[in-house]
């Protein structure tokens, strides 16, 4: 059960943050997509999930791990800002 759930709340977390980021983004930029994922790496999975209690500190893993998540939230945040990027290019402007 726990395991589901977190998988949930990482889902559910990802689609709001896809959510907010289109809706500051503007344009699509892949640029401003990476420092969103960078910013989401460092309040959420470095601030706020040891904060919670939902995983250990900074200092409770090995720098691989942190080097690791950061990377997935750079590929997030480029995915946000070619998604944008692309449906900026297809669909009619109002």
């Amino acid at each position: 059960t726990r395991a589901a759930l977190s998988e949930a709340v990482h889902w559910g977390m990802g689609a709001v943050s896809g959510g907010l980021y289109g809706a500051l983004a503007g344009r699509g930029n892949p640029v401003k997509g990476a420092a969103f994922g960078v910013g989401l790496w460092a309040l959420v999975d470095e601030g706020l999930v040891p904060l919670l209690g939902l995983q250990d500190g900074p200092a409770g893993s090995p720098a691989r791990g942190h080097a690791n998540r950061l990377g997935a939230h750079v590929a997030y945040g480029l995915g946000l800002g070619l998604t944008v990027l692309l449906l900026d290019a297809v669909l009619p402007e109002d």
